[in-house]
């Protein structure tokens, strides 16, 4: 079948990707991004082709490919995937890279109405291991002021407010 086709494209095509063969890699990846009857192959074939431009070109390409042309559906699957890449950089520069990540994933989300707190979250963790406290406060205040959204969303919120206000010495 044309589903087990694509999945074994993938996996050659992931094949070359690890051996360096990007040109190689590129091909099989865009043939299978090109298969309206292989939906779930396409959405990694997405994700792998931006490794591989990650691989090329570096940080920056792997970022403005974030903030252009990848499809919703690749959205979630890339932050995770962008995260991992992020990590083999220095602690510091990982935690800056993972802000900037989150951060260009929550502004597509809240461009295209897309629930976008997730994304918040995950910059006010950043924000914490850069020691970032006053950022820190500002951005759980503002998700624990928004309307819509669950009870325990906003505690961690709340519990990330009082941290940061607690390190800056506003509370005794």
């Amino acid at each position: 079948p044309v589903a087990e086709s694509a999945e074994i494209d993938y996996k050659i095509a992931a094949c070359h990707l690890r051996l360096g063969q990007y040109a190689k890699a590129e091909d099989k990846l865009r043939n299978i991004m090109n298969r309206r009857d292989a939906r779930y192959w396409a959405t990694h074939a997405r994700i792998s082709l931006l490794e591989a431009e990650w691989k090329q070109k570096g940080y920056a390409a792997l970022m403005a490919g974030i903030r252009s042309g990848v499809p919703l559906e690749c959205r979630n699957d890339l932050g995770a995937f962008a995260e991992t890449r992020a990590s083999q950089y220095g602690a510091q520069g990982y935690y800056e890279r993972k802000l900037a990540i989150h951060e260009a994933l929550r502004e597509y989300r809240k461009m295209h109405s897309i629930p976008w707190v997730r994304e918040e979250q995950e910059a006010v963790e950043c924000l914490l291991n850069l020691n970032r406290f006053e950022e820190m406060e500002l951005r759980s205040l503002a998700v624990v002021d928004l309307p819509n959204v669950a009870d325990e969303v906003k505690g961690v919120a709340f519990r990330n407010l009082c941290f940061a206000a607690t390190v800056q010495g506003y509370f005794e």
